[in-house]
């Protein structure tokens, strides 16, 4: 089987795709929330900043309806986007950013082009929003435990947020005090009439970049905020699991390309920091609880991605328990020496010896997926543990050197700080797989048990 190629090609809703090309229409199968543009109307709103919308919007459909070689990763998607802006998305500068951008993320081999258009929003607004305090950071803000707390965290030390939702319909409700304000969510939403095939989703890390990148340059901050915990930003890189390609959703050496992108487009400085890379998830929840006034907020967060028609019990959504992301937080929680509810979960004894018997009693959806799920959930942690042995040392510092690049510290302070990151992780992996019980699901799948 060769490499899937398709065309795409984006257009106004009484216009026709190209032969060719799966026609996609702005306002039918990309629908913007008139309502959440204009909560994006500054004073320095420009058609451009629409336009990046647009080409967001537009990346991430042509992602998801392009389904995977099943042995294999790369696609080849040729795009068509319509943009008010036609000269400067059509630069060099802008161009080759683009691609090398998108590229980089999703393992793909993208074809990106762009067509003149007069159809653009605009703000009816007569006055334009403002905020009503000073910030000097935006942070990309979702239901996660790492945006909850490392915000917190990062109001404690002085900084003035600006939060940016990257999930629409966001659920969680914070119980405290905030000097920081939400600016604004994703403002498009995407309709597949069945073409939604693919489930990888790389190119999510674009779109929370592209807003995060947009509300930076609307308020004029020139710091954008990533809050994933060191093994959140590249332990997925570190740790590809079978054919896939490395996940830099959140890792430096996409933020890097990413900053390029939108120093080309806007013409203005960006800078994408992590604070808390260096730290495993566990250390930041534990340095959260010990801030006055949070009480037990974390416990509100989600950390699962499972939405919940695979994710409920008795028609209450739970989070599943299994999966890479909630062992994740089961450990990060277990590190930190908190405790929460059992039915925060479908799998709620983690103790016993089978899937059957580790899932709450009448759960309808144990399936092979769910089953493969939970398997591949504990070699990702079992897996970047096993980079904390001095075997893999060659490996670690190889990375530890780009990284260091990236983000601009020198090769033997940044080899020493991720080989305590692997470290630290492995501490916590191991300290929270020996508090299992001999028999345990889990302890049978890890290899060094």
């Amino acid at each position: 089987m060769g490499i899937p190629e398709k065309s795409i090609d984006i257009v106004a809703t009484d216009q026709k795709a190209r032969q060719g090309c799966i026609g996609v229409k702005l306002r039918h199968d990309i629908v913007f929330d008139t309502e959440e543009l204009e909560r994006f109307s500054f004073a320095s709103w420009k058609p451009l900043v629409y336009d990046a919308m647009v080409v967001a919007a537009s990346i991430e459909y042509a992602d998801r309806i392009v389904l995977r070689p099943k042995s294999g990763w790369a696609r080849r998607l040729s795009l068509y986007v319509p943009v008010t802006e036609y000269e400067l998305w059509s630069s060099p500068e802008v161009m080759n950013s683009l691609h090398d951008t998108i590229g980089f993320l999703t393992g793909d081999y993208w074809d990106i082009s762009f067509k003149t258009t007069t159809d653009s929003w605009r703000p009816s607004r007569k006055t334009f929003l403002s905020l009503k305090m000073p910030v000097n950071s935006v942070l990309a803000f979702s239901d996660g435990m790492d945006s909850h707390i490392v915000s917190r965290i990062m109001e404690s030390k002085g900084d003035k947020l600006v939060r940016v939702r990257v999930k629409r319909g966001s659920s969680s409700q914070l119980r405290w005090k905030s000097n920081h304000e939400e600016f604004v969510t994703v403002p498009y939403s995407l309709k597949f009439c069945g073409q939604n095939k693919t489930t990888s989703l790389r190119s999510r890390g674009f779109k929370f970049a592209m807003i995060s990148g947009i509300a930076s340059y609307l308020t004029d901050v020139e710091r954008i905020i990533i809050p994933e915990s060191g093994q959140g930003a590249v332990g997925p890189a570190l740790i590809p699991l079978g054919h896939m390609y490395p996940d830099y959703r959140s890792h430096p050496f996409f933020t890097k390309r990413m900053e390029r992108f939108l120093e080309a487009l806007f013409q203005r400085n960006f800078r994408f920091d992590f604070p808390r890379i260096w730290n495993t998830k566990g250390e930041t929840l534990k340095e959260f609880t010990e801030l006055s006034g949070v009480e037990d907020t974390w416990k509100d967060t989600r950390s699962c991605w499972k939405d919940s028609r695979w994710s409920s019990v008795e028609k209450k959504h739970r989070q599943c328990g299994m999966c890479a992301a909630c062992l994740f937080r089961r450990v990060s929680i277990h590190a930190a020496g908190l405790t929460e509810e059992a039915n925060t979960y479908i799998c709620t004894n983690m103790n016993a010896s089978t899937l059957e018997t580790v899932v709450e009693p009448g759960f309808s959806k144990l399936n092979e997926a769910f089953r493969q799920h939970a398997i591949a959930g504990v070699l990702s942690m079992d897996n970047l543990s096993e980079l904390a042995n001095p075997k893999f040392a060659s490996s670690v510092r190889r990375q530890a050197m780009l990284l260091g690049y990236v983000l601009d510290i020198p090769r033997k302070e940044a080899e020493e700080k991720l080989t305590r990151l692997l470290y630290r992780h492995a501490q916590e992996w191991k300290g929270y797989v020996n508090s299992l019980e001999p028999e345990s699901y889990i302890k049978k799948l890890v290899r060094w048990n």
